[in-house]
């Protein structure tokens, strides 16, 4: 077994333990054991109608939603190629509340319930056709992702205004409700809500973890993915319409739920890499277990009164963040990292080298040798000093292939303590090549 399916098999396992979890506790003391007599014939009623009725909906809602929002928050990442954005980074949340808010302002959450979460996916649907359409008609040539984030920022803050408007005309129980259901809350669970979750965010799924080799090329540009054959403007026009369906989806099922779709990519990607073949279903997977343990928490915490889901997610999610940025400005010991393609490496601004790194390590440990002429700090791994252009090519480490700062023509090294070797395709100006 490989490693991605065992990494897999890990996070399913984890994902099994939290389902066990989230039925097992909650305010009313049933515990573990009562799991387990509740599948036998003469289990009390009461117990089978908590566990079968209220908290295995529950935490079914919990697992969509967070496996919605993990799956959304990292297909976001990739589409914009922004670390910070997250589900609700284009104005979807937003349209949402203002859908939801809107219904219980006017009375017919009360009357008609079901007009709340239909309320809210009509709103969210509405944000992502106007942020599309901005994004389109300000960029003619194609869905600028840059437009498409300014796009989505103005949306939002135009949805925030409206919130507070209607809130404003909103009476006292229509306001906290309001307040209450924005926070995160997932007390309103059933077989009936679920399945139609369940319809929604699965072929949504589907699309998303299909495009995940057009992620991958688009990690390294849009014109380098175009040229390896990827259709840029389908795949983000696909990405995005999914990606925005889900989180509609879960934000009209269970409200405004924050971090889950930010640090779950995050803390993927800093312990498995960017490979999206694996990132994806990786967090879709552990989004679900995230999401299913806060809200364990947000139910015994306080019991038996029950905390917003969402405010568990934040009070948890914001030192959980904290400590993955500074676990990876550890690892990287405090120094730039060496980039892939197109930038100067190690931070000096005037050095030519521009394509031969592997993977990006921090330049203190690389084993590239990429220190440029007259650098004495590095050395190679037999202990002596690596060979130095003489011109204003950066030092080559034996058996690497560099590129010449003169002419981009490649030329190769000799090997291993058999002295440098004289190639015929470096022009520089200085003859000599080598000191």
């Amino acid at each position: 077994m490989t490693r991605s399916p065992r990494r897999i098999a890990l996070l399913s396992l984890a994902v099994l333990v939290a389902v066990a979890l989230s039925v097992s506790f909650g305010a009313s003391g049933l515990g573990p054991g009562d799991l387990l007599r509740t599948l036998s014939a003469d289990a009390d009623p009461t117990a089978r109608t908590i566990l079968l009725q209220l908290r295995l909906p529950r935490a079914i809602l919990a697992a969509l939603i967070g496996g919605a929002l993990g799956l959304s928050g990292c297909t976001f990442q990739a589409l914009l190629r922004n670390p910070l954005a997250e589900p609700y980074v284009l104005g979807i949340s937003g349209g949402a509340a203002v859908g939801a808010v809107a219904v219980m302002v006017t009375g017919l959450g009360v009357t008609l319930p079901w007009t709340l979460p239909a309320g809210a996916f009509l709103g969210a649907v509405a944000a992502m056709t106007l942020v599309l359409q901005i994004a389109q008609r300000a960029s003619p040539g194609g869905m600028d992702t840059r437009i498409l984030i300014l796009a989505g920022v103005i949306a939002g803050a135009f949805f925030n205004a409206v919130i507070l408007l209607l809130l404003s005309l909103a009476d006292i129980e229509s306001f906290r409700s309001a307040i209450f259901w924005m926070m995160g809350n997932l007390s309103g669970a059933d077989w009936g809500s679920n399945g139609l979750l369940a319809l929604l965010l699965v072929p949504a799924s589907v699309v998303l973890l299909s495009l995940s080799r057009a992620f991958n090329l688009l990690s390294r540009g849009e014109e380098v993915a175009y040229y390896l054959g990827a259709s840029v403007q389908r795949v983000k026009l696909t990405a995005y319409l999914a990606a925005s369906l889900m989180v509609a989806a879960a934000v009209a099922a269970g409200g405004v739920i924050g971090f889950v779709g930010l640090i779950v990519p995050h803390a993927v990607r800093l312990a498995w890499g960017n490979d999206h073949r694996l990132l994806l279903p990786a967090s879709f997977l552990a989004g679900t277990a995230f999401l299913l343990l806060a809200d364990t928490a947000a139910r015994i915490v306080v019991a038996p009164a029950e905390l917003p889901t969402g405010v568990v997610t934040a009070v948890v999610g914001v030192p959980c963040f904290v400590v993955l940025l500074m676990r990876g400005g550890q690892r990287s010991g405090g120094a730039r990292h060496r980039p892939t393609t197109g930038v100067p490496c190690c931070g000096d601004a005037a050095s030519p080298l521009r394509t031969h790194a592997r993977r990006s390590l921090p330049c203190g440990r690389c084993r590239c040798r990429c220190r440029r002429v007259n650098s004495s700090r590095w050395r190679g791994r037999t202990g002596r000093a690596n060979r130095r252009c003489s011109g204003s090519s950066p030092v080559r480490s034996p058996r690497t292939r560099v590129r010449c700062a003169s002419t981009s023509a490649r030329w190769v090294t000799s090997p291993t303590g058999s002295g440098p070797a004289r190639s015929p395709w470096c022009r520089s100006p200085n003859r000599r090549r080598f000191r």
